[in-house]
């Protein structure tokens, strides 16, 4: 009996060993597992981060250099703009204090042309003053945006942009050159801190062995699509026209997988469009997320275009009941600034009125880049602050040329531009020749005028007080090509209207009077007339100047590099100029991504490998595996959902499915030539005894085994 017992026990603790030792061996092939898969999205993540920031520094440096022109178009328009502000003041002073003490005028009518005049004055200083500071900053802008300056040490760039701009390009080339490395390294030290130390009985890695990132450094003319050339998109092709300054497109793009940030990272939200106020309450109903999207895209990159279709029922709502009241009569128009008297409204009959909520069907859109976003903000507040002067023309003008000699040939020969310089003595400015005989070209002639209506005849008793509209706050400034004398502002600007007398010179100033005479109406809501009386029009026109400047001021070249300098450059996928061709087994936009180069170069196969001892009695529980060794493989995949480019920062890893077992082991046997390039990371023993392993096993039962 005790024999037996001691058998049973035996037998019994034999048992447990095995059952424990079963489990442990299950456990740790689980975990393995883990490490396995963990270690290919390690590996394969770092080569999506590098290629995330090249793409960065790519879209950073098109940035840089977009604001190489922006910049530097600023301080000789705000040079320009502030002369002829600053001339155009001074000549309004001068009108002034001829003014005060003309008597022409009565004093109640000098008063009101002295309070527009005034206000002219004040809109010119704060205009002026406005400026001013661009001209204090010349320096410094130019310290950014050239590639060399005079009297800088060191060789260029010197400009802070450009050097942002080959730092950039710099570090891109060194993220190429490091990606492959620092996949391996990623890898490898994610695999140790789970597996413990690296030791005989234990190897991981990835394959490739040392990952190449497929790009290249290309050249400065590839920085032209995303600052010069817009793509056109709609549901089937995708068009890049050449136009100086749109911007958005990448080189080489392909449709529907290649088109680049500006145009597939940046969303354009298809959502409802209204143009009142008033209805936007009824789409909150319709849409609770119509709050997110409204306005924003002023901040996209896109400009879409579509179609409209109704969305819902008509909507119905109720018209306020409104007299109205109208002055007709002769007009002198608009200008370049300012604003003519008003003219009244119109009435409204009340009652009911309908309209149709509708929607926009994007079917395409186009884009723009950063130089056009760049620009527009300098535009739209010299639109705001700056109305009276040229700054907006001068300034597109230098912006685009210098733009163009970033691409253009080196040492190119230099643009011009119109410098204004101007007169804004009349007399001066009526002259034919100067001094030495030679014709004047005038350019341009400049005008305000000052707009009063009053229920009473200028010169009469109570003129002031019946005066029912006017623009004195805002006088209006008008521009004509060439030169314009006042003897013809009738012909021009009232197209010689027999109801308009004038022009009638104001003493010895530079001003001329025209008259006219209209009729003020009360309307009914309904349109009908409840009262009219007679009013009575007084345009005075204060002589501006006249622009007599050269046209052939040259426009400086910012990239004023020579034929040894190395301008910045992006770094480009490999193949993205023949649509991937060339690379490696074809295309890289298949859906497929375990064939042609999207396996070649977008596919990390993990390799982990640890040893069998058992967790006890291990000299009785041995493993049947001739390789004395536990083998665990995952796979991953690079792929980008917005653009295969190297502009577009939406590169991702995700495991997929190990596939073609034959590939890898020839992959791997390659790999071999690589592990000293590793710097130690990966043992030539490690990888010569996965090679085996791998090899031993025959394609199709791999297949079928890593598949089951």
């Amino acid at each position: 009996m005790l024999i037996l017992a001691i058998v049973g026990m035996t037998m019994l603790v034999s048992l447990i060993f095995y059952v424990y030792n079963l489990g442990d061996q299950v456990s740790r092939r689980l975990s393995q597992q883990n490490v396995a898969d963990a270690v290919a999205v390690s590996g394969a993540g770092q080569m999506a981060r590098c290629m995330n920031v090249v793409a960065m520094n790519n879209v950073a440096a098109s940035r840089a250099v977009a604001l190489v022109p922006v910049m530097d178009g600023i301080p000789l328009s705000g040079e320009m703009a502030h002369g002829e502000l600053q001339a155009w003041r001074q000549g309004m002073d001068r009108t002034m204090s001829q003014m005060r003490s003309e008597g022409a005028l009565s004093s109640d009518v000098k008063a009101k042309v002295l309070d527009g005049m005034q206000a002219l004055y004040d809109r010119l200083l704060r205009q002026e003053r406005t400026i001013k500071p661009v001209l204090d900053m010349k320096h410094l802008l130019e310290e950014a945006a050239y590639w060399a300056i005079r009297g800088h040490g060191g060789a260029p760039p010197h400009g802070s942009l450009w050097r942002t701009a080959v730092t950039m390009d710099e570090f891109s080339q060194a993220t190429v050159a490091a990606a492959g490395v620092l996949s391996q390294a990623n890898a490898v030290r994610f695999a140790y801190d789970n597996l413990g130390d690296h030791n005989v009985d234990s190897a991981a890695f990835i394959v490739p062995i040392l990952p190449k990132l497929p790009a290249h450094r290309g050249d400065l003319a590839d920085f032209s699509p995303p600052l010069r050339q817009r793509l056109r998109v709609d549901l089937e092709a995708a068009t890049m026209v050449m136009e100086n300054g749109s911007g958005g497109a990448i080189p080489h793009p392909a449709w529907p997988y290649r088109l680049g940030p500006w145009a597939r990272l940046l969303h354009y939200p298809d959502r409802y469009m209204v143009a009142d106020e008033r209805f936007r309450d009824w789409f909150r109903q319709q849409d609770p997320f119509y709050w997110q999207y409204h306005g924003r895209h002023k901040r996209g990159w896109r400009r879409p275009w579509g179609i409209r279709v109704p969305v819902g029922p008509r909507r119905t709502g109720t018209r306020k009941l409104r007299s109205g009241r109208r002055i007709s009569g002769p007009s002198a128009g608009g200008g370049r600034a300012g604003r003519a008297a008003g003219r009244g409204h119109g009435a409204h009959r009340g009652g009911s009125y309908s309209w149709q909520p509708t929607r926009l069907i994007v079917r395409g859109y186009r884009t723009f880049g950063p130089y056009e976003w760049a620009k527009s903000w300098v535009t739209s507040y010299a639109y705001d602050a700056l109305g009276d002067s040229r700054f907006r023309e001068y300034y597109d003008k230098l912006s685009t040329t210098k733009l163009n000699y970033i691409f253009g040939p080196v040492n190119p020969q230099l643009a011009t531009i119109h410098y204004p310089i101007w007169i804004t003595d009349l007399e001066k400015a009526r002259l034919e020749n100067d001094e030495h005989g030679n014709p004047i070209k005038k350019v341009l002639t400049r005008y305000y005028y000052i707009e009063v209506i009053s229920k009473k005849r200028e010169g009469s008793a109570g003129w002031a007080d019946s005066i029912t509209s006017d623009n004195l706050g805002d006088p209006v400034a008008k521009e004509f090509s060439g030169w314009m004398p006042p003897e013809n502002l009738k012909a021009k600007v009232f197209r010689n209207n027999a109801k308009v007398t004038g022009p009638e010179k104001v003493g010895i100033l530079p001003m001329w009077r025209f008259t006219s005479e209209g009729k003020e109406t009360i309307l009914n809501p309904d349109g009908t007339v409840e009262d009219e009386w007679p009013v009575y029009f007084s345009w005075y026109f204060i002589f501006g100047g006249v622009d007599v400047g050269p046209d052939e001021y040259p426009i400086a070249n910012p990239a004023n590099w020579d034929a040894f300098d190395e301008p910045p450059a992006p770094t480009v996928m490999d193949g993205s100029d023949d649509g991937g061709a060339g690379i490696a087994g074809g295309e890289y936009y298949s859906d497929d991504p375990d064939v042609g180069a999207r396996r070649e170069h977008f596919a990390y196969l993990s390799i982990i490998r640890t040893g069998t001892k058992s967790a006890v009695w291990n000299q009785k529980f041995k493993l049947s595996n001739p390789t004395k060794s536990i083998y665990t493989l995952a796979q991953a995949k690079i792929f980008n959902n917005s653009s295969w480019d190297l502009w577009t920062q939406d590169w991702q890893v995700q495991l997929s499915r190990v596939i073609d077992w034959e590939d890898w082991t020839r992959r791997l046997g390659l790999g071999l030539t690589d592990v000293p390039l590793t710097e130690g990371m990966v043992r030539e023993e490690d990888v010569s005894t996965c090679y085996e392993f791998m090899r031993s096993w025959l394609p199709a039962m791999a297949d079928m085994s890593i598949h089951h």
